[in-house]
């Protein structure tokens, strides 16, 4: 029961300085009055006696941050405890006076602290999180607890054994590296902490609060005025000099001193991201680092003007390093250019092999698998240039939110241009009717429809207007029927007009016999008795037909007899009128 006190209140209230513990009873459950006499801080060895298998249960339901909260607390608990386990090793081989039960219990602590802090690195990276430094921390207490060899207090007294043997060599070789260490200043008061390299740094400071790293950032700003000032004495005294040896001898320290500049300005802003991370606002160091390192070029003495651009070249982050990554963002895209070029192929190919896909299907599909490799070149090409592409994804996450909800009706375009191409009302070429516009169907995109009228003007119509409206899909069929009437006089011979009509369509060399031609009365007119004319042709002949057909019959009517009656009006009066006749 006390080890599931103590578990709880470890992973509930964390260990801003170490957690509350319960005094355990034999009961199964904890009343309030005993919550009440718990003891006020969480020893390293009571942490160091939590059940393994207890713990592993509990990280469980952890989210990320709190296991990042919960592994930074531990790994602090863990550095205490080395911490104290090198400083008893090293008091004992000075020769003071040290416990050796308390060494190996010590011991002990580190060694059930490293155990049961990789357990929680082991949840938190399986969720995500970076536990890399960490890691290493738990492995160098690892390394510290195998080094230092369990000692029994009978043989810490011994001296019979004459040679030293190899476990007694290596445990010498940590108590010298732990003497180093114990003594070591943190990277910041060093003789010259820029030296140090970044990764080192970064260990240094992982197991440390927010608050803490943000003082080593100020720190770390003072040592970066500090160097700007020397830069820039050196580079007025440049300017200055009019002995040419001097100058030059002048210019080289000031590029030395600029190599430092940019040294520590890389540390600094390793600092600055690792307390961004962590929920630290460092807008105003960002903006100081600019302002501090910012160095105008010296157009007026054109010696030192050359080496302030030789010095920005070959710097770490310079122009020799801008340019290759400018080469590479261009190597990426032209590679990915041609990749989707080349997928694109292999799309159109494997496109044309569906018997169903209309010419609007494999042009978008083409088309939009080239814009996704491309889009996909660009991510790679901007990571290509040392930008983190992962603030870049979230805000086009973002914006896309925003850009889906004041587009509305463009979404509404983007759908019906996707139901169309899935249902394929119409293919390109073909000639439709639909939202109140007829014409050629010449291409499409997801948002419009591009309709060349038959008076040749070129519409664009929005894709919902067409999907919400009936589409007629004139070259739907192979095959069309020609709509057509005419009339004759009440006083014409029909089974004559019938014939002639007959003849017309039999002669005309684009009508199909198969469906047959209809010829009937249709209908006895005011004026006329009217014959429907119903031949069939091609699609594409449809109006030369029609125009052939109505041609010829007028020609036949009129020659032979066959009247085609027009709308007349008789007037009758009532009684005779006057008339009279001017000039006449």
């Amino acid at each position: 029961m006390r080890a599931w006190i103590l578990l709880l209140s470890v992973l509930s209230i964390g260990m801003t300085s170490a957690p509350v513990i319960a005094q355990g009873s034999g009961s199964d459950a904890a009343s309030t009055d005993e919550l009440e006499s718990l003891a006020p801080l969480t020893t390293e060895a009571e942490l160091a006696q939590v059940s393994m298998a207890e713990l592993s249960v509990a990280v469980l339901p952890r989210r990320v941050d709190e296991l990042e909260t919960l592994a930074e607390e531990w790994v602090g608990a863990l550095e205490s405890a080395s911490r104290s386990l090198a400083s008893m090793v090293i008091t004992a081989a000075d020769g003071a006076g040290v416990d050796q039960e308390a060494v190996n219990e010590r011991r002990d602590v580190v060694s059930g602290l490293a155990a049961r802090t990789a357990i929680i690195l082991d949840e938190l990276e399986a969720k995500g999180g970076d536990v890399g430094s960490a890691r290493n921390y738990v492995k160098a207490a690892q390394r510290l607890v195998t080094n230092v060899a369990p000692v029994s207090q009978s043989a810490a007294g011994s001296d019979d054994e004459a040679e030293v043997d190899p476990a007694a060599e290596m445990a010498a070789r940590v108590l010298a590296e732990a003497r180093r260490i114990e003594a070591e200043p943190p990277v910041h008061e060093r003789t010259e902490p820029w030296t140090v390299p970044v990764a080192e740094l970064l260990k240094e400071i992982q197991p440390l609060r927010r608050e803490k790293i943000e003082e080593r950032v100020e720190a770390w700003l003072g040592i970066l005025e500090r160097e700007v000032r020397k830069r820039n004495r050196l580079n007025i005294a440049a300017d200055q000099a009019t002995e040419p040896g001097l100058r030059d001898a002048l210019i080289a320290r000031a590029n030395e001193e600029d190599q430092i500049v940019q040294a520590v300005v890389e540390r600094v802003d390793a600092l600055i991201d690792v307390v961004e991370r962590r929920g630290g606002d460092m807008i105003d160091q960002r903006r100081y680092v600019g302002n501090a390192t910012g160095v105008p070029l010296n157009w007026a003495n054109p010696e030192v003007l050359y080496a302030q651009i030789m010095a920005w070249l070959t710097r770490p982050d310079g122009g020799i390093k801008v340019g290759l990554r400018i080469v590479q963002f261009l190597a990426v895209m032209f590679a990915f250019w041609i990749a989707a070029k080349i997928i694109g192929a292999v799309v159109a190919a494997a496109v044309k092999r569906l018997p169903r896909a209309s010419a609007l299907l494999r042009e978008f599909l083409v088309g939009g698998v080239k814009r996704v490799v491309m889009i996909i070149g660009l991510v790679v090409a901007i990571g290509a240039l040392g930008v983190n592409i992962g603030p870049l994804v979230a805000a086009i996450g973002a914006a896309g939110l925003v850009i889906g909800l004041a587009l509305q009706g463009t979404l509404s375009n983007f759908a019906s241009g996707i139901l169309i191409l899935v249902y394929r009302p119409y293919d390109v070429g073909d000639y439709i009717d639909a939202g109140g516009v007829s014409g050629k169907v010449e291409a499409m995109n997801l948002v419009v429809t591009r309709i060349a009228t038959f008076d040749n003007q070129v519409l664009y119509v929005p894709n919902n207007q067409i999907w919400n409206n009936v589409i007629t899909n004139i070259n739907g069929r192979d095959k069309r029927r020609v709509d057509m009437k005419f009339g004759i006089g009440y006083g014409d011979d029909i089974a004559k007009a019938e014939r002639i009509i007959r003849e017309i369509i039999e002669a005309h060399p684009k009508t199909l016999d198969d469906p047959a031609p209809t010829v009937k009365v249709h209908e006895l007119g005011d004026n006329s008795v009217n014959l429907i004319v119903r031949p069939w042709s091609k699609v594409a002949d449809y109006w030369d037909v029609y125009w052939d057909v109505t041609r010829s019959i007028k020609e036949r009517f009129s020659a032979e007899g066959v009247g085609i009656p027009f709308p007349q009006r008789d007037l009758h009066l009532p009684e005779p009128i006057e008339v009279v006749l001017k000039n006449g």
